[in-house]
């Protein structure tokens, strides 16, 4: 049954003032706005988890998923409850890590935010991977008033994956997706959908209004019909149901279906310092002869990877290290398959170094 987001009372619209914290996430930033987290940014993981529930009706695999990359990403090795900013660092004093400090998710390039957004620009393309580009998001508009079938929601949002994916190898010399960049890379496009259709009465199944859209990234159109993006003013719109019943496996035949059309979206690898330079990840030598490209693309190998990869890549010091390999784990059974039983073969470690000829990764790795 579908469920209206509450945006009156508590949860009236306040956008961002001087001290609060914003980051690239326009789902945090109107949560914050709406006071389902905390309006200055300064937030918790349990508030994050809790939050997101209540305003968007995400399931507990997806939160579980967004806060082990979420701290991850912003350098939190530190428990659950732990404060961070969901934008900027925040100054000395106010939160700080337990083995290093939090940078806030605003500067978590190749960790919680990845190349090829669908909004946002490279970081090593113009410098800011944080700004929404008026250009791509009115892009995205177009797209959805071109086709608004609610039928063909994902499938435009797959379509715009592959685009950027072309456009930062064609223009961001340190352009680089590896395993994790490639899960995170995938899913983020079909968070708009997920999260910003509007599942009322009319069109259980949500539909992608994009007078809505604009206003949840905080665009806004000059009387000339010009559109404009102010940082801090993502807001929910009035009459806006959330998506009942949702978690992270309802976007396993969304991957499957965007992969199999577009392959450019289903690589690991990058460029090498110049644009149209992409090389892509020797699966081979990264993982020690166990695994090759071909070998990915037969039987149950791809599952076996892909979780073995993120028990390996994802820092065993971190906090929720075992919940985000327990989330991918329940992701691959969500397919039908059983780790347990797919006698994977045995992957005890990858190389490493093997990354180091990307220069994005090398510009953006942190200690594992």
């Amino acid at each position: 049954m579908s469920q209206l987001i509450d945006v009156h009372g508590a949860h009236a619209y306040v956008p961002a003032g001087p001290g609060d914290f914003r980051g690239p996430c326009p789902a945090l930033n109107s949560m914050a706005n709406h006071n389902y987290i905390p309006h200055n940014g300064i937030v918790t993981w349990e508030q994050i988890l809790n939050g997101s529930l209540a305003c968007f009706g995400a399931g507990p695999a997806f939160d579980a998923l967004a806060i082990a990359l979420g701290m991850y990403g912003a350098n939190l090795l530190a428990p659950p409850d732990f404060p961070l900013s969901i934008g900027e660092m925040p100054p000395a004093g106010i939160v700080g890590g337990i083995l290093a400090p939090p940078s806030g998710l605003t500067n978590t390039h190749n960790q919680f935010e990845v190349d090829a957004s669908v909004t946002r620009c490279d970081l090593y393309e113009c410098g800011d991977a944080h700004t929404v580009q008026v250009p791509l998001l009115q892009n995205v508009l177009d797209m959805y008033t071109a086709d608004p079938d609610p039928a063909h929601k994902e499938a435009i949002m797959e379509t715009q994956h592959a685009n950027r994916i072309n456009h930062s190898i064609a223009n961001n010399p340190y352009f680089f997706f590896g395993p994790i960049e490639l899960v995170i890379g995938s899913g983020a496009p079909l968070l708009i959908p997920a999260l910003f259709a509007n599942h009322s009465a009319e069109f259980p199944d949500g539909y992608i209004s994009t007078d809505a859209l604009m206003s949840i990234y905080g665009g806004h159109r000059y009387p000339n019909g010009t559109l404009y993006w102010t940082r801090g003013t993502e807001r929910i719109p009035e009459n806006f149901y959330r998506n009942p019943g949702w978690d992270a496996e309802d976007f396993v035949p969304y991957f499957v279906d965007m992969w199999t059309k577009y392959p450019q979206t289903f690589i690991m690898g990058g460029n090498t310092g110049t644009v149209n330079s992409f090389v892509p990840l020797d699966v081979a030598n990264f993982t020690n002869g166990v695994y090759n490209a071909e070998m990915l693309l037969q039987g149950n190998n791809l599952a076996c990877f892909l979780y073995q990869t993120t028990q390996l890549l994802v820092p065993s010091q971190l906090a929720t290290a075992e919940l985000f390999v327990q989330v991918v784990l329940g992701l691959i059974s969500s397919i039908g398959f059983n780790i347990a039983q797919l006698a994977c073969p045995q992957l005890e470690a990858v190389k490493l170094e093997q990354l180091d000829q990307y220069p994005g990764w090398v510009r953006s790795k942190k200690s594992m």
